[in-house]
């Protein structure tokens, strides 16, 4: 089975593709969506114009968590509970509101209107239900949730997207993963 993984070095959704992989032959193939010819390259592989794009044997995959439930299954890993489903939904809700708010920063619309209110108090009750989580046993392992969590935390502070994403229990969490080589190799800012 041929990988190549088409996306950015910061984008917390393709950063926990890379995660997943680490054991895992693949190509990366690191594109610039906000300048051409990146943009023309994703729209290319991708009619929703989003990333990661995964290319198995050529095939265009598209969506991280289809990704993931795909490599899952070829790569034989375990499922996964509801509980580690309902983790891994919340994270990626979180680093949607975060994503939605750089854009909206990049696009100079306010930051008082309704919506990004919204997705700050979403990042905010997401990291209130997630604070249990991130110091319970499962949080110390190296999986699935864990990967997606350090993408989406230390993306939200390289982009300086929400301030919570620097609190007490997002330092503690990160300190567990810190040491880890891919962790450190993968940073947002590595490439960026």
């Amino acid at each position: 089975m041929q990988l190549t993984l088409v996306g950015s070095y910061p984008s917390p959704f393709v950063r926990r593709i890379r995660l997943a992989l680490e054991k895992t032959p693949f190509e990366f193939r690191a594109i610039n969506i906000y300048e051409e010819p990146g943009r023309s390259e994703l729209l290319r592989l991708s009619p929703i114009n989003q990333i990661p794009v995964l290319l198995v044997n050529g095939e265009p995959l598209w969506d991280s968590r289809i990704q993931l439930q795909f490599l899952g299954k070829k790569l034989g890993w375990p499922e996964l509970s509801i509980a580690q489903e309902n983790v891994l939904t919340v994270t990626e809700r979180m680093m949607d509101a975060g994503v939605a708010l750089f854009l909206l920063r990049k696009s100079s619309l306010r930051e008082d209107a309704m919506y990004p209110q919204r997705l700050n108090q979403r990042i905010e009750t997401v990291m209130e239900w997630l604070s249990p989580w991130m110091t319970s046993p499962e949080a110390r392992e190296w999986n699935l949730m864990t990967m997606t969590l350090v993408s989406a935390l230390e993306w939200m502070q390289f982009r300086e997207i929400h301030p919570i994403a620097t609190g007490e229990s997002a330092a503690t969490f990160l300190a567990l993963h810190a040491q880890r080589p891919i962790v450190q190799q993968t940073h947002p800012s590595k490439g960026a």
